[in-house]
């Protein structure tokens, strides 16, 4: 369990994104507009179910050809919002991670993300 959520979430579950996840990552985006979109551009006022659909369409094919892998965060039935890696490029020993926790997790809106070597 993460730090940040100590006693606010008793276990969590993260698996790769499913096309049913496509209408959960809509609503959170929508309600995390205005602490979100600063960092993240895609996720504005007019963000569509379409557009959260075809996200997770594209990230099941990354993750087939073994380029960038994003999962769902989901405790009890809720979902808290995602996380992966992207960017990979192994000769340069380089990836990007990433997460973005949605206004309704329990840590409350968050999208750090990070280089790592």
């Amino acid at each position: 369990m993460f730090d940040g959520l100590r006693g606010a979430v008793s276990a969590c579950t993260i698996r790769p994104y499913q096309q049913g996840d496509a209408e959960h990552l809509h609503a959170a985006a929508l309600e995390s507009v205005a602490e979100i979109s600063p960092w993240l551009g895609w996720c504005h006022s007019r963000y569509s179910l379409d557009e959260a659909q075809e996200w997770v369409a594209a990230q099941q094919d990354l993750a087939k050809q073994r380029l960038a892998f994003a999962f769902a965060i989901w405790s009890e039935g809720r979902y808290l919002g995602g996380c992966g890696i992207n960017q990979i490029n192994g000769p340069n020993r380089y990836v990007r991670a990433f997460y973005a926790a949605a206004s309704t997790c329990p840590a409350g809106p968050q999208t750090p993300s990070c280089s790592a070597c």
